[in-house]
């Protein structure tokens, strides 16, 4: 992925809110028997519908569709991410990275974003 320089640039996942709602299966029993049966009936349709289905969890997640100003918000993380894996990935390019100063977690964020971007991976020396 490059640089997002649009909200159609942005992945789907950047696109959706954190949880709004999270149903605990668990939980349900508590639950009117028709209340219940129609929650799981809107996962089971949820579900279906998805392009990448996943088999039936103990939760549920909702995260519904940014709009207006929080698309906004998100296009200016992502671009701010990309350019702070841009001068990481250089930093560390530039000369051998050192083991105090990069860790497992920054040499696999920085590196997954140089495979995106069809970049050399970051060698730890």
């Amino acid at each position: 992925m490059s640089y997002p320089r649009t909200i159609d640039d942005l992945t789907p996942d950047q696109c959706v809110s954190g949880p709004v709602v999270t149903i605990d299966y668990d939980l349900l029993g508590g639950l009117p028997a028709e209340a219940r049966e129609a929650v799981e009936r809107a996962v089971a349709t949820l579900e279906h519908l998805s392009d990448s289905p996943s088999p039936r969890k103990h939760v549920v997640v909702y995260r519904r569709p940014l709009v207006g100003e929080e698309l906004d918000t998100a296009l200016a993380k992502a671009q701010f991410d990309w350019k702070r894996l841009e001068r990481m990935h250089e930093l560390f390019s530039s000369r051998s990275a050192d083991h105090d100063l990069f860790d497992k977690l920054a040499r696999h964020e920085i590196n997954a974003w140089a495979v995106r971007e069809n970049k050399p991976l970051i060698e730890v020396g």
